[in-house]
């Protein structure tokens, strides 16, 4: 059965990791994202992915997501940070893109 949506399609080669790898691939990379993707699982798949991270950066990712949560990510960038984690779960390494999120100055 082929992955309907994108994160479903992350959950599927997570799974089929062992989980030092998994751990290993998701420890190197940035915390964005792995926070981005996780703002569209439910918190059944959100547990298994933050499960194999440090309390550290499970944490920090956590702390990310709130933020995250009050800014609208546009769906470009949601298929970006979807398309580079999976190159990363399947061994690769994406091309660098800086950042995904940068906080806007507060007006007033």
């Amino acid at each position: 059965m082929k992955a309907r949506i994108p994160h479903e399609r992350i959950l599927k080669e997570a799974r089929r990791l062992d989980p030092v790898s998994l751990h290993n691939i998701l420890m190197r990379t940035p915390d964005a994202e792995i926070a981005i993707p996780l703002l569209f699982m439910g918190e059944a798949e959100q547990r298994f992915l933050l499960s194999v991270l440090s309390e550290e950066k499970a944490a920090r990712i956590r702390a990310l997501m709130g933020r995250l949560q009050r800014v609208k990510i546009p769906y470009e960038m949601y298929s970006e940070v979807v398309k580079n984690l999976l190159i990363r779960l399947q061994g690769g390494r994406p091309p660098d893109v800086g950042t995904y999120y940068r906080p806007g100055i507060p007006r007033g």
